[in-house]
C-alpha cells in the first residue's frame, strides 16, 4: 500500500523556502531532485506491458542516491551485499560523534569537518590497536601500503629466465596486479602501476615499497609516482624482510607452483600463474588474516578506500 504522504510531499509544501533551508548548492539540488522524482517535471516514457498489452506512461526517476522514492531498492541491495561480506567473527560498533555546536559548521563545510574528524578517528583507532594492552597490532586499510618485487622464472624451452613483477596490498595480502615477460623495464613498471591506480581512481596517501632494483629507482618511475602523489620507499641493502609480504608471496609461488608443475614453455607457466593468482586471492586461506582469503579481507574493508577518498 502506497503511503499517503512522502518526503516529496513535504518538500513541495516548502518549495519556496528550500533555498533558505539548504546549507550548500549540492543540498539544494538534492532536495529539488527528490521533490520532482517521478513527476511530469522530469518528463516521462512509455512502457509496454506484456500482460495487458497496453502502453503505460511512467514519469522518470531522479536517480539521486539520497532519494527514498527511486533508490530504496538499491539501498537494500547494498545492505544485502555488505551482509554477504561479513565474516564469522565478533564485530564491535564504534561511534565517533561531534559536539552539537559544530553541526552548523559541518553542514556548511562538510569536506573540511569530516576530513578532520576521520583523521582524528584513524589516529585514535591506530593508537588503540597498537597498544599491547588492547590489540597489540598495526591497523591498516586497503591501498594504504603496497609492496612490489620481481622474481626470476626459469623457462626450460628457451634456456633462460623470464621475470614476474607482482604488486601486493599489505593490509589484505591481495595480489593487485602482475606482469610476466622476458624483459621488465621502467616503462613496464609505469604501465602496470598506471593501470593499478587508474582502477582505483588514484587513491590518496599510498606508500609503495620495493627493493633498489634498477626498474624501481629509475628516474621516470620516481617522477611518475611523484606526479600522482604516491610515496615511494626502498628497502635497505640485503634486507628482504623489509619487503616481507611480497617476498613471502613469491616464496609461496616457488613452493606451490614452480616446484609442483612440470612446464616447458613460457605460455604454459603464464597460464598456470594466471590461474594461481585467482586461487591465491579467492580460495587460499591465509593464517595471518585469521584463516580467511585475501579477497574476503579486501571485501570487508574496501569501503574504507572510498571513505578515505571522500575525506581527502
Amino acid at each position: 500500500m502506497a503511503p499517503k504522504h512522502t518526503v516529496a510531499t513535504l518538500l513541495n509544501l516548502e518549495v519556496d523556502h528550500l533555498e533558505s533551508l539548504a546549507n550548500t548548492s549540492w543540498h539544494l539540488r538534492t532536495l529539488h531532485a527528490i521533490r520532482k522524482c517521478r513527476t511530469q517535471a522530469l518528463g516521462g516514457h512509455l512502457d509496454w506491458c506484456t500482460t495487458c498489452g497496453k502502453l503505460h506512461l511512467q514519469f522518470n526517476s531522479c536517480r539521486n542516491r539520497h532519494c527514498p522514492t527511486c533508490q530504496g531498492h538499491k539501498q537494500q541491495q547494498w545492505l544485502q551485499a555488505r551482509r554477504k561480506e561479513l565474516l564469522q567473527v565478533p564485530y564491535f560498533h564504534v561511534v565517533f560523534t561531534l559536539p552539537h555546536h559544530l553541526n552548523p559548521i559541518a553542514l556548511k563545510y562538510p569536506k573540511v569537518v569530516y576530513s578532520i574528524l576521520f583523521d582524528a578517528v584513524w589516529e585514535t583507532l591506530s593508537s588503540f590497536g597498537n597498544n599491547p594492552k588492547h590489540l597489540g597490532a598495526k591497523m591498516g586499510i586497503p591501498l594504504e601500503c603496497l609492496e612490489m618485487d620481481i622474481k626470476m622464472v626459469w623457462i626450460p624451452s628457451v634456456g633462460k629466465n623470464a621475470y614476474l613483477l607482482s604488486v601486493i596490498d599489505v593490509h589484505t595480502r591481495r595480489i593487485l596486479k602482475d606482469y610476466f615477460s622476458f624483459n621488465i623495464k621502467q616503462n613496464n613498471v609505469i604501465a602496470l602501476l598506471s593501470e593499478l591506480f587508474e582502477d582505483y581512481d588514484y587513491p590518496n596517501n599510498v606508500v609503495i615499497r620495493s627493493d633498489n632494483g634498477s626498474q624501481f629507482i629509475a628516474k621516470k618511475v620516481r617522477e611518475y609516482l611523484g606526479l600522482i602523489g604516491v610515496q615511494q620507499e626502498f628497502t635497505h641493502i640485503a634486507t628482504p624482510e623489509e619487503n616481507a609480504h611480497i617476498e613471502a608471496y613469491h616464496g609461496i609461488l616457488k613452493k606451490e607452483v614452480f616446484k609442483r608443475f612440470d612446464y616447458q614453455y613460457f605460455g604454459e607457466i603464464e597460464q598456470i600463474l594466471k590461474r594461481y593468482v585467482k586461487f591465491y586471492n579467492n580460495r587460499r586461506l591465509h593464517g595471518l588474516l585469521g584463516r580467511i582469503t585475501p579477497m574476503q579481507k579486501w571485501n570487508t574493508n574496501k569501503h574504507l578506500i572510498l571513505m578515505k577518498k571522500l575525506t581527502a
